[in-house]
């Protein structure tokens, strides 16, 4: 060993713990939204295909296999407005609960609850009022 030279106070592998990360350029908005779209498309289709939205849809490849196969945003964006208030409501209502218990038979009970206690408030509603919609 030469006797000149300073040993070495810490290992490499310790000075690269210290290093701090380099960073990267922050992602434009187009990037951030690629990224999104790439981790929510597999959700986004089943939610079309729960919906049944390819029984209707031009695309003869999402008919053929029962699900939808084409791009879920584009085609949730185009049905979803179709769908009339209550049933987009229903909706919401099955997904939360299937979300929540995954049993199909307790959705479609909490989403049919959920229906009944809605008409029965407007019921109320009305009775108070006197108005009709």
């Amino acid at each position: 060993m030469n006797p000149r030279r300073q040993p070495k106070s810490r290992s490499p592998k310790s000075r690269a713990r210290r290093t701090p990360p380099r960073r990267t350029a922050d992602p434009s908005p187009q990037q951030i939204m690629e990224t999104w779209r790439a981790e929510h498309e597999e959700s986004e289709r089943t939610i079309c295909t729960l919906n049944l939205f390819w029984v209707a849809c031009p695309q003869g490849a999402c008919r053929r296999v029962r699900r939808c196969a084409g791009d879920p945003f584009e085609c949730f964006e185009r049905r979803w407005d179709v769908l009339p208030p209550e049933e987009q409501q229903y909706r919401r209502d099955f997904l939360e609960a299937a979300v929540r218990t995954k049993s199909f038979e307790q959705a479609m009970a909490f989403a049919n609850a959920r229906v009944a206690e809605r008409r029965r408030r407007e019921e109320e509603y009305f009775a108070r009022t006197g108005a009709r919609a």
